[in-house]
């Protein structure tokens, strides 16, 4: 949607819904919901009629992952925001919004294409953009803390949301929570993401608990532990389960291009190839809901492990977060242009001095900042958003309710996967004692524990020599891909792709030595995606 102070451009099919309201007309795409609402309509309703007799918006009391548009007909105002977590984004170039960046940039309205070079080098490097920035210096993200009010003057204004910070005590009761989510997704068909790990697992556990009427979905390639694990559970709690093998072997130029424009450029399109799949089944098998197990991390210790046993010290060390967490495989400066090659090198050290922004007390909770509050913005929203084209997606362990309840934990609950193992046993102890991929169990009992206690330390001592030969040998080993990387054999024959690196080279991106189809797997999307994106600026 293109959002302006004259007007509003609608189109239909882009999964956005509408309510009229008589006063209040009403535009909202994702999952938007109340605590003992349903969600949608009935949420919409409780909305506008809190801004009705209140005259303001309870920001704190909205949950899900969405974008919504608020127009008042009798004040002659309009109220632009997206949920507290910040999935859903609101780009905005002057006083034009929308919440699609190529929407935004297809308005022609923009006077300015200059590029971003440090979002270009988050994308090149990570596959994804932070720091509320995009590949143009003329367009943002609206903050997740703030909003849009268009007033009756036509004045674009951008007003603080007064919402939680990730550090503000709650009392929350986890179950409840969930009774909730329940109460809102009710009359919906709803697919759970279900892996062998132990997230979803957790999501998959509440849920059936709660007598929710679900499917099960996963994607990957024929043999894959997460695939076999998660056969198990669904045969537990008898629901139906659905495994998309990833097939490349039919890939078009025509599909990178519809993946193009579904994730916004927001995402290596090669690699997103995998998803694709999966979302177009789930679509055929007409899905309303999908719900993933993203954030977990943020109720154990895996984004501290880097500093094990020294949790909760004062110090923080970013640069070792950022070598063991966010970038562990050195990034090949070499296939850039000699400019480029620059602003990669320094790229790091401008990353961490950033990320020192999100410095808290101690180095656990700065870790979780940055998980949460960067981390999370790019990657996990980009997939959000993505699948929110097919169907509404949501991530319910990322609501800042539950991030904010998870950051309140003693090392002892996030140690182990304590607090997992303690809902999970709670409620289906069953479901506990089928072990992850990382060979544990989810078992609080003691015995199970007990026999983790190996398997657990073997883990972390493979995820160690992981780590450390992704350093050496620039190459991830001991770990499966859900991807048929023979994707990239296939998409290296297209046409386009001659195109594609005259452009990158024409823009100065990479050398004219290059060859683009040289480039190593891990980073090759990436540079389709950013030469796709040129392309369709005309640069």
């Amino acid at each position: 949607m293109i959002i302006s102070k004259k007007k509003i451009l609608y189109d239909s099919n882009s999964n956005v819904d509408f309510v009229d309201l008589d006063r209040f007309k009403v535009y909202f795409k994702g999952l938007i919901y109340i605590n003992g609402f349903k969600c949608g309509y009935d949420t919409i309703v409780e909305v506008v009629n809190n801004l009705s007799e209140n005259g303001k918006i309870n920001f704190n009391k909205i949950k899900g992952n969405y974008f919504i548009i608020i127009i008042d007909n009798q004040k002659k105002y309009k109220y632009i925001f997206s949920d507290n977590s910040g999935i859903m984004k609101i780009y905005f170039n002057n006083d034009t919004i929308s919440n699609s960046f190529l929407e935004l940039i297809n308005s022609n309205n923009l006077s300015d294409k200059k590029l971003n070079y440090r979002s270009i080098m988050d994308f090149l490097h990570f596959g994804f953009i932070y720091f509320n920035e995009t590949f143009l210096n003329d367009v943002s993200i609206l903050s997740k803390d703030k909003y849009f009010e268009i007033d009756d003057f036509d004045n674009v204004l951008s007003k603080d949301k007064s919402i939680a910070k990730i550090s503000d005590e709650i009392a929350l009761d986890f179950y409840n929570h969930f009774e909730y989510i329940n109460k809102a997704l009710t009359g919906k068909k709803i697919s759970i993401d279900l892996t062998g790990g132990i997230d979803s697992r957790l999501i998959v556990t509440m849920l059936s608990t709660l007598n929710s009427d679900f499917e099960l979905a996963i994607s990957g390639i024929n043999g894959n532990k997460d695939i076999k694990i998660a056969s198990k559970i669904a045969k537990i709690i008898k629901k139906e389960f659905f495994p998309t093998y990833h097939n490349p072997t039919n890939i078009t130029e025509s599909d990178l291009f519809s993946i193009f424009d579904i994730t916004d450029a927001q995402i290596d399109i090669v690699g997103y190839h995998r998803n694709y799949q999966l979302n177009q089944e789930r679509k055929q098998r007409g899905v309303d809901i999908q719900i993933s197990g993203v954030g977990g991390e943020l109720y154990k210790d895996f984004w501290w492990l880097q500093d094990f046993p020294f949790y909760k010290r004062k110090k923080s060390n970013i640069e070792k977060l950022y070598n063991f967490r966010i970038e562990s495989i050195g990034f090949p400066h070499h296939i850039l242009e000699k400019e480029m090659q620059q602003i990669s090198q320094n790229f790091k050290q401008l990353t961490i001095e950033r990320l020192n922004d999100y410095l808290l007390e101690f180095n656990t909770q700065t870790y979780d900042n940055i998980y949460y509050n960067y981390k999370m913005q790019g990657n996990a929203s980009a997939y959000i958003r993505a699948a929110s084209n097919y169907f509404t997606s949501f991530a319910p362990l990322l609501d800042l309710d539950l991030v904010r309840f998870g950051f309140l934990f003693s090392r002892n609950e996030r140690f182990f996967n304590n607090f997992h193992r303690e809902q999970i046993s709670k409620y289906n102890s069953e479901l506990a004692k089928i072990k992850t991929t990382e060979l544990i169990s989810c078992s609080s009992s003691t015995i199970y524990k007990c026999a983790d206690v190996f398997s657990y330390l073997y883990d972390k001592q493979l995820r160690l020599s992981k780590q450390i030969l992704r350093k050496i040998v620039k190459k991830t080993h001991f770990q499966e891909t859900p991807t048929d990387n023979r994707i990239y054999g296939f998409v290296k024959e297209f046409s386009m792709i001659a195109e594609i690196e005259n452009i990158l080279k024409k823009n100065r991106i990479i050398n004219h030595k290059t060859d683009i189809k040289s480039i190593n797997n891990n980073y090759f999307g990436r540079f389709i995606t950013l030469g796709l994106f040129l392309k369709r600026i005309g640069e």
